[in-house]
C-alpha cells in the first residue's frame, strides 16, 4: 500500500454562551501562538446566521433595524479553533480520496497513534479556548461570556400574604426582575482582544475576581461575593502601589509596604500615587471601600453575614468597579 507524507492540523468546535458582536465581525479570525502552537479562533460568518433546525446552532440574529430588518448584533453560540503544530506522518494515499476514518486502511497501531495525536490537540484546542475567553471576559468587563449558565433558587413566584384563617389570599408582592444587557463585541473590543492574546497577557487577578464576584452574587452565594471583591479591590491597591515604587528601591522599603495592613493601602499609600482628579474620584468610593472591607471581616474572622442583600452586594460590586477604573 502506497503511503503519502501529510501535514496535520485540528478542528473542533466549542460552545460560547452570552456572546453578542456586531456585523462588523462577522467571519473573523484571531490568530495567536499558544504552547508553541499556532492557534485560530474562527467567527461563524454570514452564511452560518440562522440555517435552519436541520444545521448545528452556530449564530443567529440578535436584533434588527426596524426601517429595513437589517440585523444589528448577532449572538454567536459556538466558534471553531484551529490547533496548527505540523506534524508530519506517513498515511496510506487512498485514505486522501476515501471519507474520514477509513477503518480497513489503517492498522489498529495507526489508529491509536491517531487517536493520541487528536487527544494531545484537543487538550491544546480546550485550553486555548479557555485562554481566549479569559481575555474575552476582560476586555469586555463581562463576566458572563463564556460562563456557564447559572440559575438561583427562585421559581418566578413571588410572595403571597394570606389569612392564616380563612386561607385568604390577600396580598401578592411584586416581582422585581434584575436584567443586564448583552455586552456586545465590535471592533475595538476584537482589536484589544487580538493584541492581549499576541503578546500572551494574562487577565490581571483583580479583574477575575470581579467576575467571580458577579457570578456568585447571580447565584444568590453573597457571603462568596464579598469575599471575591474585598479580594478583588485589595489585590488592585496592592498592585497599583507597588507598581508606583521606583526601580532600585531598598528592599527593606518594598517589603516594609508589601506586608502592611491594608487600611495603609487604602488612607495612605493609595491616594499618594492618584493625581488631584483621580484622587477626588477615589474620595467618593472610599468610605463604600471601607464598608467592603469591613463586611470581608466579620465574614471571615467573626462568621457574620449582617443579612447581606443583594442591593449590598451590588453597590459593593459598583465600589469595585469604580476603584479599578480610576487608573484605567
Amino acid at each position: 500500500m502506497t503511503k503519502a507524507d501529510v501535514s496535520l492540523y485540528s478542528w473542533n468546535r466549542f460552545i460560547t454562551r452570552n456572546f453578542v458582536i456586531l456585523p462588523e465581525l462577522l467571519g473573523k479570525v484571531l490568530r495567536f501562538t499558544f504552547e508553541n502552537h499556532t492557534i485560530k479562533v474562527i467567527l461563524p460568518g454570514i452564511n452560518h446566521v440562522d440555517r435552519g433546525n436541520e444545521f448545528d446552532p452556530i449564530i443567529s440574529v440578535g436584533a434588527r433595524r426596524t426601517s429595513d430588518n437589517k440585523p444589528l448584533e448577532f449572538h454567536v453560540n459556538k466558534v471553531d479553533v484551529e490547533v496548527i503544530k505540523p506534524i508530519r506522518i506517513k498515511v496510506p494515499s487512498e485514505a486522501l480520496n476515501r471519507n474520514a476514518n477509513a477503518y480497513d486502511l489503517f492498522s489498529q497501531k495507526e489508529q491509536e497513534g491517531l487517536n493520541r495525536i487528536a487527544d494531545s490537540y484537543k487538550v491544546i484546542a480546550e485550553k486555548s479556548f479557555e485562554y481566549w475567553m479569559r481575555i474575552l471576559r476582560w476586555k469586555c468587563d463581562d463576566s458572563r461570556i463564556g460562563s456557564p449558565e447559572i440559575h438561583d433558587y427562585n421559581s418566578g413566584w413571588s410572595t403571597y400574604l394570606y389569612d392564616l384563617d380563612a386561607i385568604k389570599k390577600i396580598w401578592i408582592e411584586p416581582v422585581v426582575f434584575y436584567v443586564r444587557g448583552n455586552r456586545k463585541v465590535g471592533i475595538q473590543q476584537w482589536s484589544e482582544i487580538e493584541d492581549a492574546v499576541q503578546r500572551n497577557l494574562e487577565p490581571p487577578t483583580y479583574v477575575e475576581f470581579k467576575h467571580s464576584a458577579e457570578q456568585n452574587i447571580k447565584i444568590g452565594d453573597l457571603n462568596r461575593a464579598i469575599v471575591d471583591l474585598a479580594i478583588s479591590c485589595e489585590t488592585y491597591l496592592r498592585s497599583a502601589v507597588l507598581d508606583s515604587l521606583p526601580s532600585g528601591l531598598e528592599p527593606s522599603i518594598v517589603n516594609y509596604v508589601e506586608s502592611a495592613n491594608i487600611n495603609q493601602f487604602i488612607s495612605k499609600f493609595f491616594p499618594n500615587i492618584l493625581d488631584e482628579d483621580q484622587k477626588k474620584i477615589y474620595q467618593k468610593i472610599k468610605s463604600g471601600l471601607s464598608r467592603l472591607f469591613a463586611h470581608r471581616n466579620k465574614i471571615m474572622h467573626k462568621g457574620i453575614t449582617d443579612r447581606l442583600t443583594y442591593d449590598t452586594c451590588q453597590k459593593h460590586l459598583q465600589t469595585t468597579s469604580q476603584l479599578i477604573a480610576i487608573q484605567s
